[in-house]
């Protein structure tokens, strides 16, 4: 059923769209707060599909479990730590950032 006082057109709907953007902030210079911002990860979270009115119990459940797991806080939290242990797989320490960035004020 359409709003009678909507517009004209066609409405097409569409879920809602969950995305989480990881980016690393590298500092220009330190005594500004000046960054850039560079997009190191994004990963599509969808909702949870709700189950059918007449679901059993356990499905019910195993919704409700899915759908704390799926909260953006605990997938942002998942890739951030993601994040640090892959740089820190690969050596990534604060002070090859610390040289980074006086290398870049040069």
């Amino acid at each position: 059923m359409r709003d009678p006082l909507g517009p004209p057109f066609q409405t097409n709907l569409v879920l809602g769209q969950r995305f989480i953007q990881v980016s690393l902030s590298l500092f220009a210079k330190m005594d500004t707060v000046q960054t850039t911002n560079i997009p190191v990860s994004l990963q599509h979270c969808p909702c949870t599909p709700k189950p059918k009115k007449d679901s059993s119990p356990e499905e019910l459940i195993l919704f409700k479990e899915l759908q704390k797991k799926s909260k953006l806080s605990v997938i942002g939290a998942q890739q951030i730590s993601a994040l640090r242990k892959s740089l820190n797989e690969e050596e990534y320490n604060e002070k090859i950032f610390s040289k980074c960035r006086w290398e870049l004020h040069q």
